[in-house]
C-alpha cells in the first residue's frame, strides 16, 4: 500500500473528483430574475429550482419581506425542509434563525 501523494497531480485529481459531485452551488445573483414569482399581497416571492410534475415535489427558494406570510393554512404530502439563510422567521409555534439551520419542519 502506498502513502497518499501530495503532488499537484493528486490535488488536481481530487478537485476533478469533487467537480463530479451531484452538489450544486447556487448563487442568488446567478438566478434568472424573470423566473421569480411575486406574491406582493403576502410579502414574498418564490423561485423554483426543481419540480417533479408526476409527484408535485419541488425545491424552491422563498424570499420574504419583513412581515411577509404564507397566504393560507395548508399541508404538504411529505416533509418540508426549511433553511433560513438570513434573519429569522416564525411558522406557528416554531421560530427559525439563520444561525440554526437546517430546520426540518413537518406540517
Amino acid at each position: 500500500m502506498t502513502a497518499p501523494s501530495s503532488s499537484p497531480d493528486a490535488s488536481l485529481q481530487a478537485n476533478q473528483a469533487m467537480a463530479k459531485s451531484l452538489e450544486l452551488l447556487i448563487r442568488k445573483e446567478d438566478l434568472d430574475p424573470a423566473k421569480w414569482i411575486d406574491y406582493p399581497e403576502y410579502g414574498f416571492r418564490q423561485y423554483f429550482l426543481w419540480k417533479n410534475p408526476a409527484t408535485s415535489a419541488s425545491i424552491a427558494l422563498l424570499e420574504y419581506q419583513k412581515g411577509g406570510r404564507i397566504p393560507v393554512k395548508h399541508s404538504h404530502a411529505s416533509n418540508q425542509f426549511m433553511y433560513c439563510l438570513e434573519g429569522g422567521m416564525r411558522t406557528g409555534a416554531s421560530i427559525f434563525f439563520s444561525h440554526r439551520w437546517p430546520c426540518p419542519y413537518t406540517g
